[in-house]
């Protein structure tokens, strides 16, 4: 049944493909097998058809769908089987509600995983213009950078960067470097600097992964990935803007919706 609609999915996009495109024929192969194992619901375990129907139906060498299957296989979406041809491997997904969780460390998706984080660097800059924007303060003004990884079972999930105004929040530099490790930021402000950030907006955009979002997260270059930017604020005022750069092959997003009464 999914080899019959995967045939039928590969010859209506055959025209899609490109060979005097920028794009080598063998990636936009890849791409296009990897958006039908994304939107035609197959599971791990169902099997794409052979390189020979492949290449027959895309009128393309079956050496260009090799290299296909080898760079799906090298993002480990697909695993190559001797007598059983190339199937889907199972994904790890972590669902990341939205909606009432602030922190991410408080998802219900992270229960009974095992999580990490991995703080890269913590200094002093000025801010950036969008920072200066974010929590209303003059060019020059002096914050506090940090940026994390967040890793769960093993698989990079986040690369976040967050900025603090350094005269709000000088005690951020004074904690030591293994606490960003083992608590959440939050919790670290509740208890270092007497603040507590308990409201915030997001607003959360697809992107394609830049060079060192990419390799951070294990990912292919300008892979599809999710950018939340991101304004928290403590007492209504802004104290913390972030930009966060989720990986798209491991994270889904969930948020709850309400009617509102007619």
């Amino acid at each position: 049944m999914f080899i019959q609609l995967i045939n039928k999915t590969l010859k209506e996009y055959r025209d899609a493909i490109d060979p005097k495109g920028p794009i080598p024929l063998y990636v936009q192969i890849a791409n296009l097998l990897e958006y039908i194992v994304d939107s035609r619901g197959l599971k791990p375990g169902d099997r794409l058809p052979g390189e020979e129907d492949v290449a027959e139906m895309l009128k393309v060498s079956r050496l260009t769908v090799n290299h296909a299957f080898k760079l799906l296989e090298g993002k480990g979406l697909v695993e190559r089987m001797r007598r059983h041809g190339t199937i889907v491997k199972d994904q790890f997904k972590l669902p990341l509600t939205l909606v009432e969780n602030l922190r991410f460390s408080d998802n219900p998706s992270l229960a009974n995983l095992c999580n990490e984080t991995k703080l890269l660097e913590r200094s002093v800059v000025p801010a950036p213009t969008h920072v200066q924007e974010d929590l209303g303060i003059e060019p020059g003004t002096e914050t506090i950078f940090i940026n994390r990884l967040r890793v769960v079972e093993g698989i990079p999930i986040v690369v976040s960067y967050a900025w603090y105004a350094l005269k709000r929040f000088p005690e951020l530099m004074d904690i030591d470097a293994d606490e960003f490790t083992k608590s959440d930021i939050f919790l670290l402000i509740d208890q270092h600097c007497n603040k507590k950030l308990m409201r915030g907006e997001r607003e959360i955009s697809s992107v394609r992964l830049p060079l060192r979002e990419s390799k951070l997260l294990g990912v292919e270059l300008w892979d599809l990935g999710l950018k939340m930017h991101a304004v928290t604020f403590s007492d209504n005022c802004p104290a913390e803007s972030a930009l966060a750069f989720y990986s798209g092959r491991h994270v889904s997003l969930k948020a709850e919706v309400i009617r509102k009464a007619d």
